[in-house]
């Protein structure tokens, strides 16, 4: 089954972030989220700008943001060919086997 939100409850909730994004210090968060990336670049312990940026009003998108702009996005390794191993023996021919039935396909 698929989970669908109460369109009710969702205004609702939307209508209060915008007001409470509204009563914040935009001028504050900017400064932390800055603070947050500077630190970041530098190697140092982001927890403490972190929590400054939190404190500020900053959101959990915004702190991402600001923390993929210096790390990048992480993608995990997904599929066989992508997996840890150190056994590698036969997996041109399997990788080859796999590449002819696609093309079947």
């Amino acid at each position: 089954a698929i989970m669908v939100a109460d369109p009710e409850a969702e205004a609702e909730q939307i209508a209060r972030l915008e007001a409470w994004r509204a009563d914040r210090d935009d001028a504050a968060v900017i400064a932390a989220l800055g603070e947050l990336s500077r630190v970041a670049a530098s190697g140092e312990n982001i927890m403490p700008a972190s929590i400054a940026a939190a404190k500020a009003g900053a959101t959990t998108g915004e702190w991402g943001d600001a923390v993929r702009r210096t790390f990048g996005q992480y993608r995990g390794p997904t599929g066989v060919s992508k997996a840890p191993s150190n056994r590698t023996e036969g997996l041109d021919e399997i990788r080859a086997r796999v590449d002819a039935v696609s093309d079947a396909l």
